[in-house]
Parts: C-alpha cells; structure tokens; sequence
C-alpha cells in the first residue's frame, strides 16, 4: 500500500477480501465465527495501525467501544496460541507497512 494512509475503511476492505466475507459481514450484528473472527482481527489491525479510539473503532463495525477493546484483546491471546491466526496477523501486518 504505497503513500496510502491508513484508515479503517483501509483495513476493513483488505480483511473482508483476505477472508471472502462482504462489508455486510464484518458489520453485521451476527456472532457467527466466520464473522466475527475477521471482525475482531480487522479490530486489532485498526487499534494498532491508526490513532483511532476504541470508541471510534466500534462505531465502524456497529459495535460497543467494549466490544472493541475485548476485540484486540482476544487477537493478542489468538496470535500467542492459534498459529493460524498469527500467520493471518503477520500477513496483514506485513501488507500494511509495505
């Protein structure tokens, strides 16, 4: 991503393609894990890659400023157990400081 700012619109598209869920999914208020892993990834991703507030992150994914600050958390203990996950995370992070 050359000499882009990024945004958590930036983040939401790359994660929603990275998983072949829609902007519908990771917004949407269903709990499944198909959507709410990405959700909670994408979560993490805009804590740690924009100056953006939990309470602001929330409000992009129709969710409570709690629901984001529980987010990044839970990405945290997936990327230190679930290898899966913290290869999902590297990858992500790696596409945003190229």
């Amino acid at each position: 991503i050359e000499a882009t700012t990024i945004t958590v619109d930036l983040i939401k598209r790359m994660v929603c393609r990275y998983y072949g869920i829609t902007h519908n999914d990771i917004i949407s208020p269903r709990r499944e894990k198909i959507n709410s892993r990405p959700r909670m990834i994408a979560t993490y991703l805009c804590r740690e890659f924009t100056a953006m507030s939990y309470p602001y992150i929330a409000k992009q994914f129709n969710r409570d400023h709690t629901s984001s600050i529980h987010a990044a958390h839970r990405v945290r203990e997936w990327i230190a157990t679930d290898p899966e996950v913290a290869n999902d995370v590297k990858t992500f992070e790696e596409m945003l400081s190229a």
